[in-house]
C-alpha cells in the first residue's frame, strides 16, 4: 500500500490502534484520512512522505511514533489539529513544510520537538529555523513565562490561542518583533505582556478574552500609537508605560 486515501478512516469509532510493517511502502495520508476517528497510537512507517490536510483533526491520538529514518517531508494545515489527548510530538528532522495551524487547538500539548532545514524548537516551541516566525507553542507547556527569541519578527496567528498555564511573555529590547497574527494570544492565560516599540501590525482579536491583561510599553508615545491601531483601540484600559 502506497497511499491511505482521503477520508479512508475518517470517524471510524472501533479502530485504536494502526501498525505498518518494517517494509512498509505508504508515501502518503491523504487528507482527513482518520479525522474524527478513535485511532489513539499510530507508529508511521519510515518511507511516508507526505501527511495531508486535516489527516488526523479530531482524533483521539495520545501518541504519535515515526521511524527513525523518516522522510517525511510534508505536513498539511492543520493535520493535527484539536487533538485534546496529545502530549507531545517528535517530529522527524526531514520535515520542510507545515501547514498553518497543523497543531490548533490541542489543549494537551506540552512540547514540539524538531530541528530541521525549516524548523527549530526552543523548549518546546516551534519557530521557523532562521527563528524569524514563532509557529505554535503547545498549549499546555508548563512554563508560566516565555521569553519570546530576539530575531523573531512575527508571531503566527493563533500561536498561543488557548494556552494554558503561560501569564506573562517577555520580549527583551533587543526584539525586532514587526507583527503579531490574528487570535494570537485569545482565550489565553497570560495576563502580562510588554510590546516592543518595533512591533508595525497586529492582527484581529489578538486578545481576546483576555480580561486581566496588563500591555506595557515604553512611552506614552508608543501607548498613543498602538491604540490609534484599529486592531488594538479595544485595549485602551489595558496598556501602562514601564517605570
Amino acid at each position: 500500500i502506497r497511499e491511505i486515501r482521503e477520508y479512508a478512516f475518517s470517524n471510524t469509532q472501533a479502530l485504536e490502534t494502526v501498525t505498518f510493517g518494517a517494509n512498509s511502502d505508504l508515501v502518503e495520508i491523504g487528507n482527513n484520512a482518520f479525522d474524527a476517528s478513535a485511532i489513539q497510537t499510530i507508529e508511521l512507517p519510515s518511507r511516508l512522505q507526505t501527511i495531508g490536510e486535516y489527516a488526523f483533526m479530531n482524533s483521539q491520538l495520545t501518541s504519535i511514533t515515526f521511524a527513525a529514518e523518516s522522510e517525511l517531508t510534508t505536513i498539511g494545515e492543520y493535520a493535527f489539529a484539536w487533538m485534546s489527548q496529545l502530549s507531545l510530538i517528535e517530529l522527524p528532522n526531514s520535515v520542510i513544510t507545515i501547514g498553518q495551524q497543523a497543531f490548533l487547538g490541542n489543549t494537551g500539548l506540552t512540547s514540539i520537538t524538531i530541528d530541521s532545514v525549516s524548523y527549530k524548537s526552543v523548549d518546546g516551541v516551534l519557530y521557523t529555523a532562521d527563528f524569524e516566525t514563532l509557529i505554535a507553542y503547545p498549549l499546555n507547556h508548563p512554563n508560566a513565562t516565555i521569553e519570546i527569541v530576539d530575531s523573531t519578527k512575527h508571531i503566527a496567528a493563533y500561536a498561543f490561542r488557548m494556552a494554558r498555564n503561560l501569564i506573562d511573555v517577555q520580549f527583551s529590547e533587543d526584539s525586532e518583533l514587526v507583527s503579531i497574527g490574528h487570535w494570537a494570544f485569545a482565550q489565553s492565560s497570560i495576563q502580562t505582556i510588554n510590546l516592543p516599540d518595533t512591533l508595525m501590525t497586529v492582527g484581529i482579536y489578538v486578545f481576546y478574552d483576555l480580561d486581566d491583561l496588563t500591555i506595557t510599553v515604553s512611552s506614552e508615545a508608543e501607548k498613543a500609537r498602538l491604540v490609534s491601531m484599529a486592531n488594538l483601540s479595544d485595549y485602551e484600559a489595558s496598556f501602562t508605560v514601564s517605570d
